[in-house]
């Protein structure tokens, strides 16, 4: 799981599982270069980072694609802003934003509303995979609710 967390993201911005397979491939060779690790071993971290890829489906709704434990340990991890604080969570949302819009935040009233129907959209969808991260990460029902306020507030004002 550690080394796993280590190299998951080191990769980014090549676009979904793009970022994880480079990050993974790069996992591997650092592991197998070590000769401290048996290929199952190397498999088991490769596939835990592979399982951090997330996405949106046609219907809007969100996947991840851990399986195992491990897996899903590490995807509840890379999410674990989600479950934060609403504000450490919009922090962290924007920065987000901003890498996938080339460094460009959303400055008119009608982005922001955008951005804030879209950040609600992905908190409504997605869930934690484990019970762990929805100890650990408590705060997401209180930033739905928050995001349900400033929607509306947004909405008013556009």
């Amino acid at each position: 799981l550690g080394i796993g967390g280590a190299f998951h993201d080191r990769i980014r911005g090549l676009g979904t599982g793009l970022d994880e397979k480079w990050s993974a491939r790069e996992a591997a060779k650092h592991m197998h270069d070590t000769n401290a690790f048996t290929a199952n071993e190397i498999r088991k971290v490769y596939d835990m980072i592979m399982g951090t890829v997330c996405g949106v489906n046609p219907d809007g709704k969100f996947y991840q694609l851990a399986v195992t434990h491990l897996s899903r340990l590490l995807a509840d991890a890379d999410l674990s802003n989600l479950g934060q604080p609403f504000d450490h969570m919009m922090d962290r949302g924007m920065k987000m934003w901003g890498e996938k819009h080339s460094g460009v935040l959303p400055e008119t009233p009608s982005d922001r509303l955008d951005y804030l129907r879209g950040q609600r959209a992905f908190l409504g969808s997605h869930a934690y995979l484990t019970q762990e991260a929805t100890q650990l990460f408590p705060h997401k029902e209180a930033s739905i609710q928050q995001l349900d306020l400033l929607v509306l507030e947004q909405g008013a004002a556009a």
